[in-house]
């Protein structure tokens, strides 16, 4: 009926929607859905629905309000017997305990999820290959001894892949162990190719998730305005957006360098920052990587947001 055919329509546009910085629209036409009469029925029609409710909500509100939509979704679509979206669902389930720290009911679903793309010889199953590796990911920086060789190996067997998809993974890794090693330099060569990446690829969200990850505010002391260009750069490109980053940017980072300008200098930079387009920013990472030394001190390391979704 319409109810099916409306949540099989913002089903497959959130994305988008998304990538168009108009996720506020979206959430309004599902909350308009969610309210419709019938859509809390059990039927296909809500599974479809979930999996928009859910994208919106971990744009907006993060991957632990995101959780329960999609532990409904994957149990709705066993019960209704629909495989197709009982694959997707558990993928999306599997991601969002992950992202949760739940690794180990993570890595369940996440079989669960690969079985039954297999069994419907489905060609999404290629895509499991990147969801396992968000979960090896996930793993190897949560290691409670510290150790990084698992992610030593994810950066050597996948930052130069030829599937970009695979590639900003790997790029991930390696962005992770240059920024917690001091070597700024070369994190911020790599995710100036994950955001060129995120823009080849119609991912833009996700890559500046991986970008916001990058401890912009640890970056040496005489390079304040390019500090502060590329953190207004990549505010005003989430507020574009309309999103909140999973795991947060902080909007206060480029304060720390205000003192160290003069307001002339500092505006420059505020507002070189908000007139910057995407390309030009990896492309202004790529610039400042190369006046920055190899080595530093160490600057911690975050989870990059490498959310599916």
């Amino acid at each position: 009926g319409d109810l099916d055919l409306a949540s099989r329509a913002v089903a497959s546009l959130w994305r988008f929607w998304l990538q168009a910085g108009r996720l506020s629209e979206c959430r309004e036409l599902v909350d308009q859905e969610m309210a419709l009469p019938g859509s809390d029925e059990r039927s296909l029609a809500r599974v479809a629905l979930l999996d928009a409710a859910g994208a919106v909500v971990y744009w907006t509100e993060g991957f632990g309000a995101a959780l329960p939509i999609y532990e409904e979704q994957a149990a709705l679509a066993e019960e209704v017997g629909d495989e197709s979206w009982r694959a997707l669902a558990l993928a999306n389930l599997a991601t969002a305990r992950g992202f949760s720290n739940d690794i180990s009911r993570a890595q369940e679903t996440l079989a669960l999820a690969e079985q039954a793309f297999e069994a419907l010889g489905d060609r999404r199953v290629e895509f499991m290959t990147e969801y396992g590796l968000v979960m090896r990911l996930l793993v190897a920086l949560q290691d409670p001894t510290g150790d990084r060789t698992a992610l030593e190996e994810l950066a050597e067997e996948y930052a130069d892949a030829p599937q970009l998809r695979l590639r900003k993974l790997g790029l991930a890794a390696r962005a992770g162990l240059a920024s917690e090693a001091g070597h700024l330099a070369e994190a911020t060569h790599a995710v100036a190719t994950i955001l060129r990446i995120g823009l080849a690829t119609r991912e833009t969200p996700t890559a500046l998730a991986d970008l916001a990850m990058v401890p912009w505010g640890g970056m040496p002391a005489e390079h304040p305005t390019e500090a502060v260009t590329i953190l207004v750069a990549l505010e005003t490109a989430i507020d574009r957006l309309g999103v909140n980053l999973p795991y947060g940017f902080d909007r206060g980072a480029k304060a720390a360098f205000a003192s160290a300008l003069e307001p002339a200098t500092y505006e420059a930079a505020v507002l070189r920052g908000r007139t910057m387009s995407l390309e030009q920013l990896a492309d202004f990472i790529d610039e400042v990587g190369n006046s920055l030394p190899a080595e530093g001190p160490p600057v911690g390391i975050s989870s990059p947001a490498t959310g599916l979704g």
